[in-house]
């Protein structure tokens, strides 16, 4: 087959559409990702207004989180990051984003805890918002009188495995998890930076 001919063919003719089809898709996949990009900041921003209620809170990051890397496996969770709040209407405030594990078939939650500190000890459980997820169909069964429990609940111990949402069973354990881990690692942070004189 001679150039010529192969111009004017129907393959070429074929492999021209294909390329074009290809060429606007990528134009159009660069322009939605530009238009709906969401930084880590303001993933960061809309977790705080929502933990916070809207109320202003500056944060910068945990001593020690630098080091977490790809994560840092504590209990049955994965610590992602931990910041604390610089702001003073909640200074002491550890912000610390944790995956759950053991979610439905061992899919993950991973969530956004607020852990109150005080004199270098952990007081409570200010917040709890779920960040994403991995796989849990009956993800949106978890209300916030759920979450909240989290703080009205709180011993100072582990929350214990009968912890559960009706409902969404696997995925309130993978919260549970995720909550735990935060606790675990706020409290050794705190430890091991000898904030704690008494454990």
């Amino acid at each position: 087959m001679s150039a010529k001919s192969f111009f004017k063919s129907t393959a070429f003719k074929c492999i021209v559409v294909l390329v074009s089809i290809v060429l606007v898709c990528s134009v159009f996949l660069t322009i939605c990702n530009a238009l709906f990009y969401v930084s880590d900041e303001e993933r960061l921003d809309r977790a705080l207004a929502e933990l916070y209620a809207g109320e202003s809170v500056t944060t910068e990051l945990a001593p020690g989180a630098e080091n977490l890397g790809d994560g840092l496996e504590v209990g049955r969770s994965v610590i992602v990051t931990a910041r604390v709040v610089t702001s003073d209407n909640h200074a002491g405030d550890w912000l610390v984003q944790s995956r759950g594990l053991d979610g439905y078939q061992n899919g993950t939650v991973t969530c956004w805890v607020v852990i109150n500190t005080e004199n270098g000890a952990v007081t409570g459980v200010g917040a709890v918002s779920i960040n994403s997820n991995e796989g849990q169909s009956y993800i949106g069964r978890i209300t916030q009188e759920f979450l909240n429990g989290f703080s009205e609940e709180f011993t100072g111990e582990p929350y214990p495995d009968n912890l559960l949402s009706a409902g969404a069973s696997y995925s309130s354990a993978a919260i549970r998890n995720s909550v735990n881990g935060a606790l675990e690692y706020v409290k050794t942070s705190l430890q091991g930076s000898g904030e704690v004189q008494n454990g």
